[in-house]
């Protein structure tokens, strides 16, 4: 049992940078290993996105990449994962909250706001590439699926 397998029935969350992996032609084995994972995962319920994560990925789709994507796939691709992934929102509360964990852990604040949305939806994994600022929110579960 993979350690995806071992989570699936807990609710988690996927940052924006596995989805990026996903189209990224330059790093052929964390694009499969992105693909093999959102595959594994498309089958349940669990898997959430924030619209902090949907908002980061159209602005590396759009406007980072070397190669921008056109603003039609974007909507087939939002179309699509809404499919598989429940949607989260933040609010000023929210906010609010990631400021504390800012100062309190000392991580950017937009990984504070991801941690602090997923707090608020009782959210305790995540998986990310990122684990050196996430691992240092304790109520928090952090896997890396390219290791």
């Amino acid at each position: 049992m993979t350690e995806t397998e071992n989570k699936i029935h807990e609710n988690y969350l996927v940052d924006t940078n596995i989805l990026v992996y996903v189209f990224d032609e330059a790093d052929i084995a964390k694009k499969k290993k992105a693909e093999l994972f959102l595959a594994e995962i498309s089958l349940d319920s669990h898997g959430y996105l924030s619209i902090q994560n949907i908002g980061e990925f159209f602005s590396v789709m759009l406007e980072k990449r070397k190669n921008i994507v056109p603003a039609d796939f974007m909507k087939t691709w939002l179309s699509e994962y809404r499919t598989i992934f429940n949607v989260i929102h933040y609010t000023e509360n929210t906010l609010l909250a990631a400021e504390e964990l800012k100062q309190k852990h000392g991580i950017h604040f937009w990984d504070a706001v991801l941690a602090a949305t997923m707090k608020e939806f009782d959210i305790h994994t995540i998986y990310t590439e990122n684990v050196k600022d996430f691992q240092k929110i304790p109520e928090l579960t952090v896997i890396n699926p390219f290791k």
